[in-house]
């Protein structure tokens, strides 16, 4: 969490920048965007269907399998189909207005004066703009369904809800009246073939009455009528006619198969004498699969609105879909196949049991005498008649059910014409402008931070550094914001080419040092420590900065310090000092004379000297390498305690291989957030190769509110920073 916390701190103000970004981006779009309107109905299914029409062979029956789930998805997917959007369309003429409007040039060209329904690439494309603003869901735990429609205009999408709705109703009702009108025409069929049955049956009563005289035989009491053949002929007879009614029976239900509609063959199902022919497990099978199919059927609508026509558990469902329909269509097959087999052998039961009768009458003409003929016309001719009621009622039944069939939805309040645009929605999209901003911002920051290879915090330095780290120094930009609200200090810097002056009053700046200045002695207690270098990896880490204020935390403490700057190419210790002497280092190196000529006192530090570098040269390092280098620190010990060393930078430069051996420590200075690791890594491989002392390393340019910092200086170095910044 630390490491997030630093992550955060370092790029607040990218983050910042993206989140504003992002909201900006987000007005933008939201000013740009065409203002829509938005239309809804809500339409309820109809809890019970019509109780009229044939029992045999009314589709309200399926809706016995399909549970409320299945009816609503049913329902909503027929509202979304292409053909009632299609209507909706010619009916709203919205290919005259934007955004359905078509060019009539380009592909488009062929297809300019023919109607949508027979334009593809036309059609392709207003029905994908029709649906990206129509809406069609099922409100859970209701029977409802809400239409929505968006629309530039509100009339317009208000017009557009209420013609679907109105579509969509007459279309059910058109299907539904279709099929009770197709069962009804064969039905008319069967009746007209029973009719002249039963009209030429009455003429043979009749005729065989006026040949032979025989009034009212059949009630005269007879011996003929308890004639055992007589009965037997009467029996057969009417096996015979039940058995043309169960031929036209399985006749029919053959011919409603053939239609192959899944919804009139499960309605089979509510007639028990249709199951007694037909397998009833069979009909449980596709009632079955009719209901996975509607559950697949939402399941589909479902996710391809969320993810997409692409998501793998999409086309897996789809699959299955189609695997179910080929099932169904399997089942439908095998229910065809049983009726006609059924078909088949009432057929052929009515033709034996006619055979048989035929046989029998012939053997009773034997036997019998005109009035048992008579008595089988008559018994036949009644057998006929009611057969023919029997088919006519239903037939006026399934004529009235075509009359009267209802929706099976009820329109619960229609859409209205809109006040307000429903987009663009301000609060949302600026919402997830934010939201989009600050997420890229935070992801782009760590990324960022995922290349930074700078040395960051403290615990990066230690987990690389084979010394320890002596101390924290608190950042120089908090100092410079310090000294503008009149601190003031005898540590001088150079920024962008200005001398300021920071006071060393400081407290925070000057406890650093001092914990510095206490560990170096700590590290070399009982060793002799008169001369510190002090180098860095990389120009500008903060070591000219480090060695004027360690040279006063040890001035501080009473001794005589002599600050000398060793960086013969810049001079850095005489500018940080206010100073510009002519003479210096370089100067004593290669002309001689009395070192104590060049040192100059510091203005307000009492005990700290200044040696500056003297004049720049090129190639300095043969004045290092002399011996008088080495003389002259001799020299300057006899007057100083202390002698802390500015050298370049070690890895630019070979003065620091040669000075590091000679000196009694040598401390490295990095800073914070600016410091490579790479860099840093070497300049302590070469230190350690050139076999100088390497004592430790000092955190420059530390901020003061790191957590570092605090783990440095405990609640006191804590205490100091809030009341820094606060003051």
């Amino acid at each position: 969490m630390s490491d997030v916390s630093r992550v955060l701190r370092r790029q607040r103000t990218f983050i910042v920048w993206s989140a504003l970004i992002g909201l900006a981006l987000a007005l933008l779009v939201s000013l740009i965007m065409t203002p829509k309107y938005r239309s809804l109905a809500h339409v309820e299914l109809n809890s019970e269907g019509n109780k009229l029409g044939l029992s045999d062979f009314s589709p309200d029956s399926a809706s016995a399998a399909d549970d409320l789930g299945t009816n609503l998805s049913t329902v909503s997917e027929m509202l979304r189909n292409d053909s009632i959007a299609l209507e909706a369309i010619r009916q709203n003429n919205l290919e005259a207005v934007e955004p359905y409007k078509t060019p009539k040039t380009g592909k488009f060209a062929a297809e300019a004066n023919l109607p949508l329904a027979d334009a593809p690439q036309r059609r392709i494309l207003v029905l994908k703009r029709f649906e990206s603003n129509l809406n069609v869901k099922a409100i859970p735990g209701t029977r409802l369904v809400q239409i929505s429609f968006d629309d530039r205009d509100p009339k317009r999408a208000a017009a557009v809800v209420n013609s679907m709705i109105s579509i969509y109703i007459s279309d059910y009702i058109g299907r539904h009246y279709s099929n009770a009108v197709q069962a009804s025409d064969w039905l008319q069929k069967q009746l007209a073939d029973l009719k002249e049955q039963v009209e030429r049956s009455n003429r043979q009563v009749t005729d065989f009455e006026k040949e032979n005289g025989f009034f009212g035989i059949v009630g005269s009491g007879s011996d003929n009528t308890q004639n055992p053949m007589l009965q037997k002929l009467v029996t057969l007879n009417q096996s015979v006619v039940q058995a043309e009614s169960e031929r036209i029976q399985k006749e029919a239900i053959v011919k409603l198969l053939e239609t192959r509609d899944p919804e009139l063959i499960v309605g089979l199902g509510s007639n028990p004498q249709v199951l007694n022919g037909v397998a009833g497990t069979d009909l449980a099978v596709l009632q079955s699969l009719r209901l996975q199919e509607a559950q697949l059927k939402a399941q589909y609508s479902d996710m391809e609105s969320k993810y997409g026509a692409r998501y793998p558990t999409l086309v897996e469902t789809k699959s299955q879909m189609a695997s179910i329909q080929s099932s169904i269509a399997k089942a439908v097959d095998n229910l065809r196949s049983r009726a006609q087999n059924d078909y088949s052998l009432a057929a052929k039961n009515e033709s034996m049991l006619k055979q048989s009768f035929d046989q029998q009458v012939t053997e009773a003409n034997r036997l019998n005498d005109k009035a048992t003929q008579f008595q089988l016309l008559n018994k036949e001719a009644e057998a006929n008649r009611a057969l023919y009621e029997g088919l006519r009622t239903k037939l006026r039944e399934a004529e009235v059910a075509a009359s009267v069939r209802g929706a099976n939805i009820t329109v619960v309040d229609r859409a209205l014409v809109m006040p307000e645009p429903n987009s663009p929605n301000y609060p949302i999209n600026l919402s997830i402008g934010l939201a989009g901003g600050l997420l890229i911002g935070l992801g782009a920051a760590f990324y960022r931070n995922r290349g930074d290879q700078t040395l960051e915090s403290v615990e990066a330095m230690e987990a690389l550094s084979p010394v320890p780290v002596l101390g924290a120094v608190p950042s120089l930009t908090r100092l410079k914001q310090a000294s503008s609200r009149g601190l003031g200090s005898s540590v001088g810097r150079v920024i962008n080419g200005h001398s300021q002056r920071i006071e060393s009053e400081d407290k925070l700046s000057l406890e650093a040092y001092r914990q510095i200045r206490a560990s170096i002695l700590m590290n070399t207690a009982g060793e002799p420590l008169r001369t510190i270098l002090l180098t860095s990896p990389l120009n500008r880490d903060g070591k000219s900065n480090s060695v004027i204020g360690l040279a006063t935390a040890f001035a501080s403490s009473g001794a005589r310090v002599l600050a000398l700057d060793s960086d013969l190419r810049r001079a850095e210790i005489s500018a940080r000092a206010g100073k510009n002497t002519e003479r210096g280092l370089s100067d004593l190196l290669a002309e001689g004379g009395n070192p104590n000529d060049c040192v100059r006192p510091h203005d307000s530090v009492a005990n700290l000297f200044l040696l500056p570098s003297g004049s720049s040269l090129e190639s300095p390092l043969l004045l290092i390498e002399s011996p008088r280098f080495k003389e002259l620190l001799n020299e300057l010990k006899k007057s100083f305690d202390f002698i802390l060393i500015d050298s370049p930078p070690v890895s630019f430069f070979a003065d620091v291989s040669v000075m590091a051996p000679l000196m009694d420590a040598t401390v490295l200075v990095v800073r914070a957030g600016v410091t490579p690791k790479q860099a840093f890594q070497r300049s302590c491989r070469s230190l350690i190769d050139a076999r100088s002392k390497l004592l430790g390393v000092i955190v420059n340019d530390l901020p003061l509110d790191s957590s570092n910092f605090y783990g440095y200086y405990g609640y006191r170095g804590k205490d100091f920073a809030r009341s820094y910044v606060k003051n």
